[in-house]
C-alpha cells in the first residue's frame, strides 16, 4: 500500500470522527457553530484535511472511502500477479511495488536539481526485503557514490532519470559490495563505471532492459550478429559455473555490434550468482590462420576488469591449426592472454577433435555442453533452440513488466485524482452515484493505458524506420561498389576477347587472312622472311609469331603495323615472300633496302620509307 493511499484513508477516518462529534453535539441541543474541542495533533491534522476537503457530507466520505479501497485492492492484485523476480542474492517480494517513476499529487513528475544527493536513496526505497545487516553498507555505498565526480557517473544519472527500476534489477549494489568485500569506495567506482560503459556502448538504448527480445538494449541488428554464435554462454545447471565459448572466425568484421554482443554475454554471466563468487571459464576456438591475433583486443578485457563484478577463472584455448601456427600462438599470444585476463591458460591442440573433447572433459566440462566444433555433442540448432526459449521467456517477462508499470502509473494517477476530487463540492458528489464514478474511473484508466501503448508503438516504429534507413544506406553503398567492380570486369572481358580473337585468327588458323594480299606480295616478291606480330596495346607483352605476312593485313581495327624487310634470306628458298612485321602505334610500316646474299647487285626501292595503315 503506498503512502498516498494511506494518508488519504487516515484523513477520511479523521473526517468521519469529526462529523460524528458534530452530530452528537447537534443531537444534545448545542449550537452547531460551536467549534469542536480537539487536541493539538488533531487540530493540525484536521487543518490539513480542511484544506483538501472543505465541506464534505458523511455519504460523500463513504463513497470516497470505497473508491480508495477499490484502488488499493487493484494495486495489491496487480502486485501479486507479477512473478517474483530474482535479482542477484535478493528477492523482490509481491508486497511493495517498484514504480518506474514517481508522480506527485499534482500529477507532475519531480525534476532533478543541481544537488543530486537525494537521488542516491533509491536503493533503500526500491529494495523490498533487505537484510538488516546490509542497510549500513548500502548507506555507505550511497555516500561513496555521491563523492564520485558527476562527469564520471553521467550514465548512472541518465538511467536514474529515464529508468530507475533498471538500476536495482540489472545492477544490484549488494553484488558489487560483496565482490569488493564491503569496500564501498571500490564498489561505488565499479558501479558507476558499469553504467558509464553501458551508456558508451549502447547509447540511448542503454536505458532499456538487457534482453534478447529486440526491443531492449540489444537491437535486432545486434541480435543477428549474436545469433552467429561466435560468442555465447554454454548451457549449464543452476549450481554450475558459467562457461563462455568464443569462436572469432565466425565474425570477420570488427564493429559496434560485436562489442555490444560482448557486453550482453558478460551480462548473462553476471546474472549467475556463482560468477561473482568463483568466476567463470572461457573456451576459445581458433580454426583459421591469423585468428589467434583477433582475441588480443583489449576492450573486452578492460570491460571485464573495470566494470563487471566478476573475474575470468581460466581460459581453454582449442587450436585447430598446423604446428607452425600453434608454435606462434604459444610464443606470442599465450603471454598476452595471461597479461590481459590475469588467469591461467590451457592449450588443447594434439590429436583429433574427439581427443580434444576428451581432454576438455577431463578438465571438468561435460561432453553434452561442448560444441561440435571442438568434438562435443552440442549442435548449432540446440543453441538456437535454447536462445529461442530464452527470448520467449524474456518476452513474457517484458509484457508482465509493462503491464505492471501501466497499472502502477494508472493507480498513482487515480489516487492523485481521488485526492483532488475530495475538494469538490457536496452537491457535485451527491449527484454522482457509485456506478457512474466507477465507469469514469475505468474510462480514465483505459485512456491512460492507451496513451502509454501508443507512445511505445510510436517509439518502436521510429526505431524500426531508423534501422531500415541504415540498412538502405549500406545496401546503396554496396550496390555502388558492385557497379564499379562490374565496370572493371567488363573492360577486362573486352580485352580478353580481343586477345582470344587475335590468337585464334592468327595462330590457330593462319590461312584465313591470305586473301587480298597480291599487292603486298608483289612488293616483297621472291623473299622468305620471318613474320612477327606485336599488338600496339599492352595486352600482349611478347611478340606472337605467324607464318605469313598476309596475316597482318587481317588485323582488327585499331592495330597498326611496322614492316621491316630483312636484308638477307637465311633460308635460301623461293617460297612465298614474308617479312618481319611489328605492329606499332601510328599505322606505319618501313621497307628498307634489300640486298642479295649470293653476290648479286643490290636492289634499292625508289622510296626508303612507305606508309600504310592496316585495315
Amino acid at each position: 500500500m503506498n503512502q498516498a493511499a494511506s494518508s488519504t484513508i487516515n484523513r477520511i477516518a479523521e473526517l468521519e470522527n469529526a462529523s460524528g462529534r458534530d452530530r452528537i453535539r447537534e443531537h444534545d441541543g448545542k449550537p452547531t457553530s460551536e467549534p469542536p474541542i480537539v487536541h493539538k495533533n488533531e487540530a493540525k491534522s484536521s487543518t490539513s484535511c480542511s484544506q483538501i476537503v472543505p465541506h464534505t457530507s458523511p455519504s460523500a466520505l463513504h463513497l470516497l472511502k470505497s473508491a480508495v479501497q477499490r484502488v488499493q485492492q487493484e494495486e495489491i492484485l496487480a502486485a501479486e500477479a507479477l512473478p517474483t523476480p530474482f535479482i542477484g542474492v535478493l528477492r523482490f517480494g509481491p508486497g511493495k511495488a517498484v514504480p518506474r517513476k514517481r508522480i506527485s499529487p499534482s500529477g507532475k513528475r519531480p525534476r532533478h536539481t543541481n544537488d543530486r544527493s537525494f537521488s542516491e536513496a533509491w536503493m533503500l526505497e526500491l529494495l523490498d526485503k533487505v537484510d538488516p545487516e546490509a542497510i549500513n553498507p548500502l548507506v555507505a555505498f550511497a555516500a561513496a557514490l555521491k563523492d564520485i565526480p558527476d562527469e564520471e557517473k553521467t550514465g548512472y544519472y541518465n538511467t536514474l532519470r529515464e529508468a530507475p527500476d533498471l538500476i536495482a534489477c540489472e545492477s544490484n549494489p549488494l553484488i558489487f559490495l560483496k565482490f569488493h568485500s564491503d569496500n564501498v569506495e571500490a564498489a561505488a567506482q565499479r558501479f558507476a563505471l558499469f553504467w558509464q560503459e553501458r551508456y558508451r556502448i549502447f547509447g540511448e538504448r542503454a536505458y532499456l532492459p538487457m534482453d534478447s527480445t529486440g526491443n531492449g538494449a540489444m537491437s535486432r541488428q545486434d541480435l543477428i550478429v549474436y545469433n552467429s554464435q561466435y560468442l555465447f554462454v554454454l548451457p549449464r545447471d543452476d549450481a554450475e559455473e558459467s562457461v563462455v565459448c568464443y569462436t572469432p572466425s565466425l565474425v570477420d568484421v570488427d564493429c559496434k555490434e560485436r562489442m555490444r554482443c560482448v557486453f550482453y554475454t558478460f551480462f548473462q554471466v553476471f546474472k549467475n550468482p556463482m560468477s561473482s563468487k568463483t568466476g567463470f571459464t572461457a573456451i576459445t576456438v581458433f580454426d583459421k590462420i591469423g585468428m589467434e591475433r583477433a582475441y588480443g583486443r583489449k576492450h573486452p578485457a578492460d570491460l571485464l576488469r573495470d566494470a563487471f563484478p566478476m573475474r575470468m577463472k581460466k581460459i581453454h584455448a582449442v587450436l585447430l591449426l598446423d604446428s607452425e601456427h600453434v608454435t606462434y600462438f604459444k610464443q606470442r599470444s599465450e603471454p598476452l592472454f595471461i597479461q590481459l585476463y590475469s588467469c591461467p591458460l590451457n592449450t588443447h591442440f594434439e590429436g583429433t577433435k574427439e581427443e580434444i573433447a576428451s581432454s576438455l572433459v577431463s578438465s571438468g566440462f561435460r561432453s553434452a555442453t561442448l560444441p561440435e566444433s571442438v568434438g562435443g555433442m552440442l549442435r548449432y540448432c540446440d543453441v538456437e533452440e535454447a536462445f529461442t526459449k530464452q527470448r520467449q521467456k524474456e518476452t513474457v517477462e517484458e509484457i508482465e513488466r509493462m503491464k505492471m508499470r501501466k497499472r502502477l502509473s494508472a493507480t498513482a494517477s487515480d489516487i492523485s485524482e481521488a485526492a483532488y476530487d475530495l475538494s469538490a463540492t457536496e452537491a457535485d458528489i451527491t449527484r454522482s452515484d457509485s456506478d457512474d464514478s466507477a465507469s469514469r474511473w475505468k474510462m480514465r484508466r483505459r485512456r491512460q493505458l492507451n496513451n502509454e501503448a501508443s507512445k511505445r508503438k510510436r517509439r518502436k516504429i521510429k526505431q524500426h524506420e531508423h534501422d531500415l534507413e541504415k540498412q538502405c544506406a549500406a545496401l546503396r553503398e554496396q550496390n555502388a561498389r558492385l557497379k564499379s567492380g562490374n565496370y572493371q570486369l567488363q573492360r577486362l572481358l573486352i580485352q580478353a576477347q580481343e586477345i582470344v580473337t587475335v590468337y585464334e585468327e592468327r595462330i590457330l588458323h593462319p590461312n584465313r587472312a591470305i586473301q587480298n594480299t597480291n599487292q603486298l606480295n608483289s612488293m616483297i616478291s621472291n623473299e622468305n622472311h620471318q613474320v612477327v606480330v606485336q599488338p600496339s596495346t599492352t595486352a600482349l607483352s611478347t611478340p606472337v609469331p605467324v607464318t605469313r605476312l598476309a596475316d597482318a593485313i587481317g588485323q582488327p581495327s585499331g592495330f597498326s603495323a611496322h614492316f621491316l624487310l630483312s636484308p638477307e634470306d637465311p633460308f635460301k628458298s623461293n617460297a612465298v615472300s614474308l617479312a618481319d612485321v611489328r605492329l606499332l602505334p601510328g599505322g606505319l610500316y618501313e621497307r628498307p633496302i634489300q640486298s642479295d646474299t649470293i653476290g648479286q647487285s643490290e636492289t634499292k626501292m625508289p622510296d626508303c620509307e612507305r606508309k600504310a595503315r592496316v585495315p
